[in-house]
């Protein structure tokens, strides 16, 4: 029971979503509103969301034989336990879903009640629903790839940066407080849905056989490693204009670390045609960490360098 619910809890994908609250406290770092216990609450609600969703998709994939790599092995576990599959499913959304309300209840308190919070969290429950089930789930769509992009980029990246720049900030929904976390969201957001991309590419074929149209399958294999490439020179451009802008005197150095970054994803994209099957999950690894890993540099970068001086800077 406990290997069967780890299985479907995909912890090799957590690196994504923490990377996206790690970027959020870099870019509030960035005008020295770095807030340690809120950092920290956040990332206790994004493991739990992340596993949570995880296990909701394994469920769908499991009920609607849809035929993931994965679903095998779900399967064969079933016959070794002595519970049915379907109440291992429930106990563990049961569980993890509990986990992650209350602290989403505590993030809310200290957004002070916002309404919009209460509206990223109704957006973000219904994208979790419509992404794994429905008549079509949104998952065997290139609406996937936008939705991780969306959820793992901009959405949560510019939310962990608010709920920081609310205890410094006279107002904390300026260009100047909030502009870095859309740059740290963009390339956090490309990098998470390069990995799904990078997942997708393992079954291009069996996609295809179950009527999935994921980009890998729109695109196919030499495609999706053009977009690939294509994505992660987008992600550098981002990170050098928003250094520009709110990191003049350092510019370069966050987006050497970005291009860095970069350079991994696309020996990914070189990677793909060349590995077996039993590579892949490896090759989503290193985009995976490579992205906690950049974001985690930044925040010790711009904790180190303080707020920097941005009274030169145009707002817009």
């Amino acid at each position: 029971m406990v290997k069967t619910l780890l299985k479907c809890a995909d912890l090799q994908t957590l690196p994504v979503g923490i990377a996206s609250v790690l970027a959020g406290a870099a870019a509030a770092a960035v005008n020295g509103n770095f807030e340690w216990l809120t950092v920290s609450v956040c990332l206790l609600f994004i493991v739990c969301f992340q596993i949570t969703a995880n296990i909701v998709h394994r469920y769908s994939v499991v009920l609607q034989h849809s035929g993931e790599h994965v679903e095998e092995y779900i399967q064969y576990s079933q016959r070794e336990m002595q519970f049915p599959l379907k109440k291992v499913f429930h106990e563990g959304i049961g569980v993890m879903g509990m986990l992650t309300i209350i602290f989403s209840l505590i993030i809310f308190q200290m957004g002070l009640g916002q309404w919009w919070m209460f509206l990223v969290a109704v957006v973000t429950v219904l994208a979790l629903y419509l992404n794994s089930f429905g008549v079509y789930p949104l998952s065997k769509t290139p609406m996937n790839y936008v939705l991780t992009f969306l959820f793992f980029g901009p959405v949560a990246v510019v939310s962990v940066t608010y709920l920081q720049a609310r205890y410094h900030a006279v107002d904390a929904l300026t260009w100047r407080d909030l502009g870095p976390g859309v740059f740290c969201g963009i390339v956090a957001g490309i990098f998470a849905g390069n990995s799904v991309l990078v997942y997708n590419a393992l079954n291009i074929e069996k996609d295809r056989h179950f009527g999935k149209h994921t980009l890998a399958t729109i695109f196919g294999l030499k495609g999706t490693q053009l977009f690939l490439t294509l994505a992660s020179v987008l992600a550098v451009g981002a990170a050098a204009f928003g250094s520009v802008l709110f990191m003049k005197s350092i510019w370069w150095i966050p987006t050497l670390i970005v291009a860095g970054g970069a350079g991994v994803n696309v020996w990914v994209a070189c990677r793909l045609g060349a590995s077996s099957l039993e590579d892949y999950p490896r090759l989503t690894a290193w985009i995976n960490w490579t992205s906690l890993a950049i974001h985690l540099v930044f925040v010790i970068i711009f904790l180190a360098c303080g707020a920097p001086d941005t009274r030169g800077i145009d707002y817009l």
